[in-house]
């Protein structure tokens, strides 16, 4: 009986511990960019569907994990998107030219894909800010609004191009 005892209060205990984990903080999708994959990690239900970006150029932007304690808090009223652009954290490389176009396309293609619909409230740190800007400017009836947090400034970007940044990368007549 002891050993009948035993062995119900660990398989018990084995699922109480697995019903109070929080898998989904730990579940990514792979979603396709229009020919290449972008890791996102999408949580919550409801609407607008909140739209993280990160800052960084290049290769060196800032992946999803940036966003570790905003997107769970959100999460908890409606739906949330971080994801990896092309070339960052664990997504495929894109297409050349790595412009604020591409990337903007690339996001809006991956959100379709993922069967999230706008409207879509845009939330950009530093370098997302601009790229928030030019995916509003290209999608503006998706838009339900924008939270710029810390955005580099275009004017700064035009002037003063990174060692890393390719001439063109976002041109002005993005903005």
């Amino acid at each position: 009986m002891r050993k009948i005892l035993i062995s119900f209060a660990a398989l018990v205990s084995s699922v109480a511990i697995v019903l109070a984990l929080d898998l989904g903080r730990f579940a990514f999708q792979y979603i396709d960019a229009g020919g290449h994959s972008l890791r996102m990690r999408i949580r919550g239900h409801g609407g607008p569907v909140v739209v993280f970006e990160g800052g960084g150029r290049g290769s060196v932007g800032a992946p999803l994990e940036m966003w570790c304690h905003e997107q769970p808090a959100v999460s908890k009223f409606t739906t949330t998107v971080a994801y990896d652009r092309a070339g960052i954290g664990m997504s495929d490389p894109g297409p050349e030219p790595r412009d604020a176009r591409q990337i903007a396309r690339e996001l809006h293609t991956a959100l379709r894909n993922a069967s999230l619909a706008p409207p879509y409230l845009l939330v950009g740190h530093s370098f997302g800010g601009p790229l928030n800007r030019v995916f509003a400017g290209m999608y503006p009836d998706e838009i339900a609004g924008m939270v710029l947090v810390d955005p580099t400034q275009e004017e700064f970007i035009n002037r003063n191009p990174s060692p890393t940044a390719r001439q063109g990368d976002i041109p002005d007549s993005d903005w």
